[in-house]
């Protein structure tokens, strides 16, 4: 699979060999496909004004004179792009949610839609890495111990105010209290989870 970029609006397409070779010469944003060389795809830039073939990427187009501008995306930048997607999914987010997010970055639904399901195949092996899982478990060690802070520092301001024999008014402090528990039963939660 490859990933091409229109000119015209800057949408992501991701094709397969097999979709050019469905339809000969057929031309997916300036990418034609011709033929396979020694088992590898021969692709070539065809002019978005008229289509013809620009074999040599001339900066212009011999047969209409348009300026050809490609916008290539080098593999870094789609290996980058896959594992954000990936780590989004194994963050929670739901496939909507990352399709959502990458029609509203100038990408088509169907292909968006594409790639958060390739994704959703590595998401199970990403969230079996150690280095995730570790970090994961560190994350939940930090929810315990704000937790256990802010539960400790609400019942001690509890039982100072309330033993406090100057004031009229006893103040539980509640907030504190409940953000310090729940913070603890969640931290304590994931690091259980991603335990090894």
């Amino acid at each position: 699979m490859f990933y091409v970029q229109r000119e015209q609006d800057g949408m992501l397409y991701a094709v397969t060999i097999d979709e050019f070779k469905q339809q000969p010469n057929k031309t997916i944003g300036n990418i034609k496909y011709t033929k396979e060389v020694n088992g590898f795809p021969e692709l070539i830039s065809a002019c978005l004004a008229c289509g013809a073939d620009n074999i040599n990427n001339t900066q212009y187009c011999t047969k209409c004179g348009a300026k050809q501008e490609t916008e290539e995306i080098d593999d870094l930048e789609l290996t980058r792009f896959h594992l954000t997607i990936v780590e989004a999914l194994a963050n929670g987010k739901s496939h909507d949610d990352v399709v959502k997010v990458l029609v509203d970055n100038k990408m088509d639904r169907s292909t968006a839609d594409m790639l958060v399901s390739i994704a959703a195949k590595d998401v199970e092996e990403f969230i079996l890495q150690p280095s995730w899982r570790r970090k994961k478990r560190n994350d939940g060690i930090k929810k315990i111990v704000i937790g256990l802070i802010f539960l400790g520092l609400g019942t001690a301001a509890t039982v100072i105010n309330l033993t406090s024999i100057t004031q009229s008014i006893a103040i539980i402090y509640w907030g504190a209290i409940l953000f310090g528990f729940i913070d603890l039963v969640n931290g304590l939660y994931q690091t259980l989870k991603y335990w090894d």
